[in-house]
């Protein structure tokens, strides 16, 4: 896409258009902020799990699987990576013996807190040419759009 658009203030942009700069606004995102993750030796993905993983008690990797939207294989994978940077660790489920669970280890949590400071900065980067009013808005906009479901972050 370019920095221009061909269409007038006035004119309504089509649902494909509409739809279309909305995407193309949250891979710029994405794009952005895992180009700064990777400074830090992370990424989005890596992220995600981490943060899902930020509370006291260990998750099931089902649960984590689904709250991510990934297939257990996804899911397999980053795991497996992450274990062997010593970010996190895997332990049998006491409940259930096919269960695995995971938990961050302390190095994960220092990822983690790093990660986070990546995240906030490039955020305020992000909207900084945003008002606080058409910050509110766009948030408004996008719950729109997403029949109200909202991220799992924060």
């Amino acid at each position: 896409m370019s920095n221009n658009t061909s269409q007038s203030s006035d004119t309504v942009p089509s649902a494909l258009v509409t739809v279309e700069y909305v995407m193309f606004a949250a891979h710029y995102l994405r794009t952005t902020l895992n180009a700064q993750l990777a400074e830090a030796r992370t990424s989005v993905p890596r992220t995600r799990l981490l943060t899902a993983l930020r509370g006291d008690e260990p998750r099931r990797m089902g649960d984590v699987a689904a709250m991510l939207g990934v297939t257990g294989r996804t899911l397999t994978v980053l795991t497996d990576a992450l274990e062997q940077e010593g970010l996190l660790t895997r332990l049998a489920d006491p409940n259930d013996r096919r269960a695995t669970l995971l938990a961050l280890t302390g190095a994960g949590r220092e990822q983690l807190t790093c990660s986070h400071q990546v995240r906030m900065d490039q955020s305020e980067r992000a909207v900084e040419n945003l008002t606080e009013k058409e910050r509110q808005t766009l948030v408004r906009l996008v719950g729109k759009l997403t029949g109200g479901r909202t991220p799992d972050c924060c």
